[in-house]
């Protein structure tokens, strides 16, 4: 696997967070091809997967997975508690009980892929704090979604850039990288559930200082499992927009 700064980042712990709900199609391999990609990049692997008791059963197949797989770490949660404080619970565990000291941040569908993770390392690497999986820059895109989808994602893109002051390219991707550092600091700000927690993560990445690089992905739409995506969701979006300007200035 050819890395840029491979060496800089060699044996540090790294850790990949995926909150799932309803995953049972996907999970096992998609954890199978995370597990992989870290071992190739000379890294202490950790995978955390914090489930929001899946009535699929996605929780029961992770816990025979981890019988196999000794750096993948299940937590169940009681009741769908939403992607934002899964990936809060995640963070901190990995940080907390595994000294993570990078975390990597994707969705369980099979929409980001795993062999980006190296790009997400060398920018760490090159001193950013925050990493971003842009689908809108030079080399990323889009595949399998319709006019409408892509309507809504344009417009809550632009809506997300212009309220709160974001100059990154792709504020709703969920395809991260973070620094133990910068993670910690910015978790302490957030309080959303849901998809809102992806432009509120960072807005206050942005408000702190951290500096902040995107590289560029390709986002395959999921071929199995049911969207979560709802009306509610994107409502909640636009709230937390409004309320993050309010906090632009302050």
């Amino acid at each position: 696997m050819n890395l840029k700064y491979g060496e800089s980042y060699r044996k540090k712990n790294v850790c990949v967070v995926i909150p799932t709900y309803n995953e049972r199609e996907n999970i096992v391999s998609l954890v199978s091809s995370v597990k992989r990609v870290l071992d190739g990049c000379g890294v202490n692997p950790f995978i955390v997967v914090v489930d929001d008791n899946s009535p699929d059963g996605t929780g029961k197949i992770l816990d025979d997975l981890s019988k196999k797989m000794g750096c993948l770490y299940v937590l169940h949660r009681k009741s769908r508690m939403g992607l934002g404080s899964a990936c809060r619970e995640g963070f901190r565990y990995a940080i907390e009980k595994l000294n993570s000291e990078i975390l990597v941040q994707m969705d369980a569908d099979a929409s980001h892929n795993p062999s980006y993770i190296p790009r997400f390392l060398d920018k760490i690497a090159e001193g950013n704090e925050v990493v971003v999986g842009s689908r809108n820059i030079l080399g990323g895109g889009i595949v399998g979604w319709g006019f409408k989808r892509r309507m809504v994602s344009l417009i809550a893109n632009k809506i997300a850039r212009k309220v709160c002051g974001l100059t990154v390219t792709d504020t709703t991707s969920g395809y991260k990288a973070f620094t133990a550092k910068a993670i910690k600091k910015i978790s302490q700000k957030t309080n959303s559930k849901g998809f809102d927690f992806q432009v509120e993560t960072l807005f206050w990445a942005k408000k702190h200082g951290f500096k902040i690089a995107e590289v560029p992905i390709v986002f395959v739409d999921r071929r199995e499992g049911k969207s979560k995506l709802t009306l509610k969701e994107i409502f909640r979006f636009l709230y937390t927009c409004l309320i993050l300007f309010t906090k632009r200035f302050s």
